[in-house]
């Protein structure tokens, strides 16, 4: 396998693999999961690997999560203890969609107050389990 590694300026590393499949994957992963919390934050990565994809500076929830669907894609994201995966897998023709999607709730997520509410977390984990 040929793997292409690259990393910017600013330390984020990139690693690409053509393939000639039929689907496209696309993913960020993030070093923090649950390993890296104190007690007072136990349970925070997980939180916002959720709150991530409740609205953007550009988008609201449904828009985020419809932006893939529209075309046969999805986007989803998992937390470990020791990283935050958010990832798409798509049609490869969609792949410049998915990147800026990707982009967009990772940097521009605004975590609107009424989602914060709602996302309490102990119903997190109670849904969750």
């Amino acid at each position: 396998m040929s793997f292409y590694h690259h990393k910017l300026k600013n330390g984020i590393r990139i690693v690409h693999k053509k393939t000639s499949s039929a689907v496209a994957h696309c993913g960020l992963i993030i070093k923090g999961g649950s390993r890296n919390e104190s007690d007072e934050e136990q349970g925070l990565a997980h939180f916002i690997e959720h709150v991530i994809f409740k609205g953007t500076s550009k988008r609201k929830a449904y828009h985020i999560l419809s932006r893939m669907e529209d075309v046969g894609g999805e986007i989803n994201a998992f937390t470990t203890k020791e990283e935050t995966c958010i990832y798409s897998s798509f049609l490869p023709e969609y792949y410049n969609r998915a990147l800026e999607l990707l982009s967009d709730i990772t940097f521009n997520s605004i975590f609107p107050k009424k989602e914060l509410e709602n996302q309490v977390l102990e119903r997190l984990i109670v849904e969750e389990i």
